[in-house]
């Protein structure tokens, strides 16, 4: 079986956050960024990618119900799995046209034109169908949250 893995990962993020806005230690950074991520990337994120699968058809939505997500201390890990075709899937797949001249057996000729790989949607590439949608919109909000949070905190030690 394969699987599909994303791993978030805040670890890199916090030393520019920290030097942004001038916290005092690591620690905090590290803690509030990670704060943000998984209140942002909780268990409903997984249900939205479900919704989102579910709308496309039974494919995709088999293809999501082997969804998880692990928090790590330094973000957190998505994996589905559980069918061998979940990347066709989520990126789609790569229209290939197969042409070619035979005969028949009366010795007529005639071309042949094979679309040989559509059993997924067309190829979006990076941009997925059902989880790089619902991860880039969730980012978003996790800037917002997290952006207000460091601000918070940077005054909260001001004062």
């Amino acid at each position: 079986m394969s699987n599909l893995r994303v791993t978030i990962d805040v670890s890199d993020v916090e030393q520019d956050l920290w030097s942004l806005v001038k916290l005092s230690d690591a620690a905090t950074a590290r803690r509030i960024v990670t704060e943000a991520l998984l209140e942002a990337c909780d268990s409903s994120m997984i249900g939205e990618m479900h919704g989102r699968a579910s709308g496309l058809g039974r494919m995709h939505s088999r293809a999501a119900s082997g969804l998880n997500y692990t928090r790590l201390a330094d973000g957190l890990t998505i994996t589905a799995g559980g069918v061998e075709w979940v990347a066709g899937s989520e990126f789609g797949g790569q229209v290939k046209i197969k042409t070619y001249n035979t005969r028949s057996r009366k010795g007529t000729s005639y071309t042949v034109t094979r679309h040989t790989t559509m059993q997924f949607n067309p190829w979006r590439g990076q941009k997925g169908y059902w989880m790089w949608p619902t991860i880039t919109e969730r980012m978003q909000g996790i800037r917002k949250k997290l952006i207000n949070s460091l601000i918070d905190a940077a005054l909260g030690q001001a004062a």
